[in-house]
């Protein structure tokens, strides 16, 4: 019988490279952009972006949550229970 063990810092990353992936983002913010926290077989996520600068940030929040919890969801045995967004820092620079 085979066992798979997905790490808290692999599926930060998984995380990462969605984020990174959207429209609107320009970046990850701090040192630890993305924190997971797991509960049983539930995860709760906080993602900390930088978006650009002529976005919405209620609707880049909400696409980003979205994304983040179908990803996970896809590619894990695991359920997203929370996902915060938040916005470190904003970018002028196309």
């Amino acid at each position: 019988m085979s066992k798979i063990i997905l790490t808290i810092d692999a599926l930060s990353s998984i995380i990462e490279n969605v984020v990174l992936n959207i429209e609107g983002v320009k970046g990850l913010y701090g040192k630890s952009p993305v924190k997971c926290v797991f509960e049983d077989s539930i995860i709760n996520v906080e993602v900390n972006v930088v978006a650009r600068f002529d976005y919405d940030l209620r609707n880049l929040g909400n696409l980003i949550a979205e994304t983040v919890k179908l990803e996970v969801e896809n590619i894990t045995p695991f359920k997203v229970s929370e996902i915060i967004v938040i916005f470190g820092d904003i970018s002028y620079e196309s």
